[in-house]
């Protein structure tokens, strides 16, 4: 029985010598040290442009929501959705919403729809709304106030609200100015 297991045992060692060899000799020889391996083509990765409207809204927040010292309390958030672009500065309560529409005419009847009875405005020659809501409260006094204007297929809309007696929310009017600056140096939203 000693004499099948060694025989057995014999067979495997081969067959491992053998699968060695094979594999060995199909490596082919080894490389020179002069050799230099190919250097892979240049390939070009584009880095995907935020929408114009997300751009207006990150150079927005460079001025209106600078960081705060020791800790930057003041970081901008930003929620995108279809044709919707919000900015949001929490520590001065100040968000700042673009809303694009496919069309000027469907952006001109949702203009209507938000002034409803309020007279509209002119901002830079284009139709406005401005609207300021008090709310007394016996724990605090709510102040939200509202600016917003239409830009073609654009509606810009500022709101900033204060809910204590000290006031530290940004004017809408004055954020109104700043975006509408970015959007005439730039271009980014069209003239």
């Amino acid at each position: 029985m000693q004499v099948r297991g060694d025989r057995i045992l014999t067979n495997k060692r081969a067959l491992v010598f053998g699968a060695i060899f094979i594999l060995a000799a199909s490596c082919g020889a080894p490389h020179s040290t002069t050799e230099q391996a190919p250097i892979p083509e240049a390939t070009t990765q584009r880095t995907p442009v935020a929408p114009p409207e997300l751009r207006v809204l990150q150079q927005t927040a460079e001025i209106i929501c600078p960081p705060s010292e020791p800790i930057p309390f003041n970081t901008p958030t930003y929620r995108v959705e279809t044709g919707l672009f919000v900015l949001s500065c929490d520590q001065i309560a100040t968000s700042v919403r673009i809303e694009r529409y496919t069309r000027v005419e469907i952006a001109r009847a949702a203009f209507r729809e938000n002034t409803g009875p309020y007279a509209v405005g002119d901002f830079h020659g284009r139709p406005s709304l401005a609207l300021k809501e008090v709310r007394l409260t016996a724990d605090s006094d709510d102040r939200v106030q509202t600016f917003e204007w239409r830009l073609e297929i654009w509606i810009i809309r500022i709101i900033s609200s204060d809910e204590t007696a000290l006031v530290s929310a940004l004017e809408p009017r004055a954020v109104a100015e700043i975006v509408y600056q970015i959007v005439e140096e730039t271009g980014l939203l069209g003239k």
